[in-house]
């Protein structure tokens, strides 16, 4: 799919899932840019949930822009644009992880990237920690702030596969319940359980964290 600049696009001519799909389909290159802005940390966010480094995360966010791209036909309207591309993301990454599984990538070999880390916010419960990005001082609450997210990505990654992916659509990638649901392909109650379960987790390996 070939895409193309529009003069001067206006906020209004794409401001929903329908018109950007449209907008798309008629190849505007200045709505797929700004659609790749909003969704593909994300995407990589998701994706690395069910993979072992932050590289085959964006792998995947990469190659799920171009079947985005081509299954647009597909998206029917019933949910919203962002949880049927988060569905794609997840099945991509779940198929690269079993493909993974059996074998040794060359990138867990590499020394570990620090520079990789970005700044991002985690927001659970109520609660919401910032972390760090690698140039800021370390002030002695940015160290302590560090050490909690520490505690809370520990905990997200030893949680059970769809409890892990529901709170990282939930609270992490800020998806509302439709949306992690559909992208799940569970239904809202079990989605509910789901992330109630995670959350309680998650605090509890805090809580323990603090008292420590």
């Amino acid at each position: 799919m070939l895409l193309n600049r529009r003069a001067q696009p206006t906020r209004a001519e794409v401001t929903s899932d329908h018109e950007v799909v449209t907008a798309l389909l008629e190849g505007d290159e200045v709505t797929f840019l700004s659609l790749v802005r909003r969704h593909h940390r994300a995407m990589i966010q998701l994706a690395r949930l069910h993979l072992r480094s932050e590289a085959l995360a964006e792998d995947v966010a990469q190659d799920c822009w171009l079947l985005v791209l081509a299954r647009l036909r597909q998206w029917t309207g019933r949910g919203s644009l962002r949880s049927w591309i988060f569905a794609i993301v997840a099945n991509q990454a779940r198929s690269r992880a079993v493909r993974e599984a059996r074998t040794i990538p060359t990138s867990m070999l590499e020394p570990h990237d620090a520079d990789r880390h970005t700044e991002e916010v985690f927001a659970c419960g109520g609660c919401q920690w910032a972390t760090i990005a690698p140039g800021d001082p370390w002030r002695q609450d940015s160290v302590e702030r560090q050490e909690v997210l520490d505690t809370v990505w520990r905990a997200i990654e030893e949680l059970p596969p769809r409890q892990r992916a529901v709170i990282g659509l939930r609270d992490i990638s800020g998806c509302d319940g439709s949306e992690a649901s559909a992208a799940l392909c569970v239904s809202e109650a079990n989605q509910r359980v789901l992330l109630h379960r995670a959350r309680t987790k998650v605090r509890k390996a805090v809580e323990e964290y603090l008292r420590s």
